[in-house]
């Protein structure tokens, strides 16, 4: 009859706005938690200008969580400002320094949306529509994990661009692994928690395994052709000691271990090179004492030489702080001798 038709007409209109409105209500929701780092080292200097590139930007529906590492300036004070001024800002004042590493993971339990970004209290997004343009890219793309390139400035002001993503698409993490710019990326918050993946308690180096677990698990991600996160440079001097640079090696044996349990040559060959050309001059600054030193005899002692054999390419050059240890040690000396461009200096 008539009155059967209407009501089933009318039945399909409410079911069809029932599925726009519930799409919607989704879709402003969907990124509510935004987490900002602020270290205990008193970096005041960009501070404001950190929060003002968070609080202008085009999607305004976020949860910026700062956590402040106990800091002894006036970062607290600034912090709780903002708050005031704006609701969407929530800080978590420590009265503890734990270092960065339980900073970040704070953030991600206390984060309440469906995903999760993070920043350095010194650095900022490069657009107003930063943010917006990584929700719809992880959204849109059905990924756990989205990301673009990165700006490095320096002090002076220079710029430079540097275009890992030439062009947007969907990637798989193993066919082109990399370990470091984990804050130019958005994660799904819960998959993170799923997976149990948070940073590791180092004073240093706690960045590269938390991302490269997190790409590991999500196996793929989307890329981004945009520039989506200004990281400063030059502008501060890392205080090293034994812990900090005992911590770096640990973080960077931590990623040994998986890409040689997950086959991800590459990545292991990428952690050699970073200890070779990066962390020799740290240690070459006389840290090489003590318990660095008996970590890192036995970082080379148990290389895996068939991986070095099949895709390591180019020799590594002579770092003296690394070739006396392995001078001292014929098992070790005999693994090494064929990928190091042998100095004229060594006896």
């Amino acid at each position: 009859s008539i009155d059967l038709i209407c009501d089933f007409v009318s039945s399909i209109f409410e079911l069809i706005s029932f599925i726009i409105n519930s799409n919607s209500s989704k879709s402003s929701l969907l990124l509510n938690s935004l987490y900002i780092s602020i270290s205990f080292k008193n970096e005041i200097t960009f501070l404001q200008e950190t929060m003002n590139t968070i609080q202008n930007q085009t999607l305004k529906d976020i949860e910026i969580i700062c956590v402040d590492d106990a800091s002894v300036d006036n970062t607290r004070d600034i912090l709780m400002r903002c708050a005031n001024q704006d609701t969407r800002i929530k800080v978590i004042a420590k009265d503890k320094n734990e270092g960065a590493g339980k900073a970040r993971n704070l953030g991600i339990d206390n984060a309440c949306g469906e995903f999760i970004v993070f920043m350095d209290p010194d650095d900022y997004y490069p657009t107003s529509d930063t943010l917006e343009k990584m929700y719809k890219a992880v959204v849109e793309n059905n990924v756990k994990i989205a990301g673009g390139n990165l700006i490095k400035l320096n002090p002076g002001g220079c710029c430079t661009k540097e275009m890992m993503f030439k062009c947007s698409e969907k990637r798989t993490f193993q066919d082109a692994p990399f370990s470091y710019g984990y804050t130019r990326f958005i994660y799904n918050r819960d998959f993170l928690v799923k997976n149990k993946i948070y940073f590791p308690d180092y004073k240093r180096f706690q960045d590269p395994p938390f991302f490269v677990s997190a790409m590991i698990a999500a196996k793929n991600y989307y890329a981004m052709a945009d520039y989506v996160y200004v990281y400063r440079v030059g502008h501060k001097k890392i205080n090293w000691d034994e812990q900090k640079v005992l911590d770096t090696l640990n973080g960077l044996c931590d990623i040994l271990k998986q890409s040689r349990v997950h086959k991800i040559y590459a990545l292991y060959v990428e952690q050699i090179r970073i200890l070779w050309e990066r962390i020799s001059g740290i240690c070459e600054s006389g840290c090489v004492v003590g318990a660095v030193k008996e970590k890192l005899i036995d970082i080379l002692k148990n290389i895996d030489v068939d991986i070095l054999a099949a895709h390591l390419g180019k020799k590594l050059s002579y770092k003296r702080c690394y070739c006396d240890i392995i001078k001292a040690d014929k098992d070790i000396y005999d693994k090494w001798k064929p990928y190091i461009k042998w100095s004229s200096l060594m006896s």
